[in-house]
């Protein structure tokens, strides 16, 4: 995956979630990417909710399925790795 596009689509969940939830990229390793969520967290939405909402921006932007992996809570939010399906 090109670094530029998820920062794209990073850039475009911001615009969208932020202050609520924040998308910052950790590290990028073949098909998986780790991304820190962070923010105020709205009372109605859990960071759960928006972490399935960036895989499914993932999915628009690179025309594949993602799949999250593993998300960690943090004391700034949550770290999420999603995986890119090949098939």
């Amino acid at each position: 995956m090109n670094p530029k596009q998820v920062h794209r689509v990073l850039d475009e969940f911001n615009v969208y979630r932020a202050p609520e939830a924040q998308a910052t990229l950790v590290s990028m390793e073949g098909d998986r990417i780790t991304v820190q969520i962070s923010g105020t967290a709205c009372r109605n939405c859990s960071f759960e909710e928006h972490a399935v909402d960036l895989a499914f921006y993932l999915e628009d932007h690179f025309g594949s399925t993602f799949q999250i992996l593993k998300r960690e809570t943090t004391p700034e939010g949550e770290v999420v790795v999603y995986e890119r399906k090949t098939s």
